[in-house]
């Protein structure tokens, strides 16, 4: 009686797998967004910015308004360019980095 249920059971497992095509689960679409590299300009911004930053000392009350930036990412670095410009322009007018 075992070895028939053993066969029995085999037979099952081939029809379960043979009678139904398997089918490999859908991918969910990427969506990230596309990363670009930086164009001549905006190295030419990022390089002045990081200089003007090696530079300059800033005031305790804006290393909080720093802290509160979020992660800097794709969708919110031109909010967050325009926010430490501004805190620069605060030390110094020959900024020359427009927002």
């Amino acid at each position: 009686m075992k070895k028939f249920l053993k066969q029995y059971n085999k037979v099952l497992e081939q029809d379960e797998t043979e009678g139904f095509p398997v089918e490999a689960p859908a991918e969910a679409p990427v969506t990230e967004p596309q990363i670009e590299q930086l164009s001549p300009e905006g190295e030419v911004l990022l390089v002045r910015l990081i200089k003007k930053a090696l530079v300059t000392k800033i005031e305790p009350s804006d290393v909080e308004t720093l802290s509160e930036l979020s992660d800097i990412n794709e969708v919110n670095a031109k909010s967050s360019l325009e926010r430490l410009i501004n805190i620069m322009k605060k030390y110094s007018q020959d900024i020359d980095v427009a927002t």
